[in-house]
């Protein structure tokens, strides 16, 4: 006798993933009219990543919805087997999540100087990447559920751990090397960095255990049908592009423009290569003083001068 889905542990989770997609596109959607307000002047390139990712992220919503459509009200058989629109949610996830791991890299990179630490989590974002292409190509030519998760059973734990180790240790890179920044003579400046430590734990370590979450529910609540940990996967994309917005966001602030820029040679030299050099003004002040005097005087003085004269000569 077939197995009958728990409908609870099969929808429950799709509408919970759906509602805080929901939530977090509309917190996307605002992020990103303040980007594009506020930075006008970062690069173009900059600028039509973010708009790509945006892009993405709306089409992940709509893939969202219609598979939770497709799942409770057009199709309920469809309950044994994931829709096109579920699949197209677990590569789309993918797509955000490698795109905004490269962004983080990046950063490291340039924050940490050095090449070691940018090319270890260059390579768990590799693994990440090539592991979750094998498990979206599986997932489209699935045939149930319950198979795909058991064939697919090790793929997908190495794609959700190293999507969480590939963040995790973003994250610890970009603490350690702001941490080694603060100067303890200089109050002021040890506050910026403290306060920049404290928005990359909270932009960096979200992703981070949405990824151990989903891990922990992949392996521990795999049977009876459950998709549990697909509920906090679809969730990925959004939180990810929303800490990278945050992330450019607070980097970019005028707040701390002035005085982060004193803290690494690198920064503060490209940044006063961008500052357009004007042409220096000279201005010679020349002050000359006029003594006006009476004939009276004049006479006055000729005669001391020569009373002067005749005492010297004598």
């Amino acid at each position: 006798m077939a197995a009958i889905p728990n409908l609870a542990l099969i929808t429950g989770p799709i509408e919970v993933g759906t509602i805080a997609s929901s939530f977090l596109t509309g917190c996307l959607a605002i992020q990103t009219y303040v980007y594009y307000s506020r930075f006008s002047s970062d690069p173009v390139i900059l600028k039509i990543f973010i708009a790509g990712l945006c892009i993405t992220g709306l089409t992940h919503l709509l893939c969202v919805a219609v598979a939770l459509w497709q799942n409770t009200i057009s199709e309920p058989t469809s309950l044994y087997v994931l829709p096109y629109s579920g699949d197209m949610v677990i590569a789309l996830t993918l797509v955000v999540s490698f795109a905004a791991e490269l962004f983080f890299i990046f950063r490291l990179l340039k924050l940490s100087r050095g090449m070691l630490l940018p090319l270890i989590c260059l390579s768990i974002s590799i693994i990440f990447a090539t592991s979750g292409t094998v498990v979206i190509v599986n997932a489209f030519l699935m045939t149930s559920v319950v198979q795909f998760v058991n064939s697919q059973f090790v793929t997908i734990t190495l794609t959700l751990i190293a999507g969480a180790t590939c963040d995790f240790a973003i994250t610890l890179g970009l603490i350690y090397h702001l941490f080694k920044l603060r100067k303890p003579h200089f109050p002021s400046t040890s506050r910026i960095i403290d306060t920049l430590i404290l928005w990359t734990i909270e932009s960096g370590l979200t992703p981070s255990l949405c990824g151990i979450i989903a891990v922990i529910c992949f392996v521990l609540m795999r049977d009876n049908f459950s998709v549990v940990w697909m509920g906090v996967y679809e969730v990925l994309a959004s939180v990810r592009v929303n800490a990278l917005l945050a992330t450019r966001s607070i980097i970019r602030s005028k707040r701390y423009t002035g005085e982060v820029l004193e803290l690494n040679p690198r920064i503060r030299a490209h940044h006063d290569a961008r500052i357009p050099r004007h042409p220096s003004i000279v201005i010679n002040i020349t002050r000359s003083t006029e003594l006006m005097v009476d004939d009276e005087d004049k006479d006055h003085i000729q005669e001391n001068s020569r009373f002067n004269d005749s005492s010297v000569s004598v």
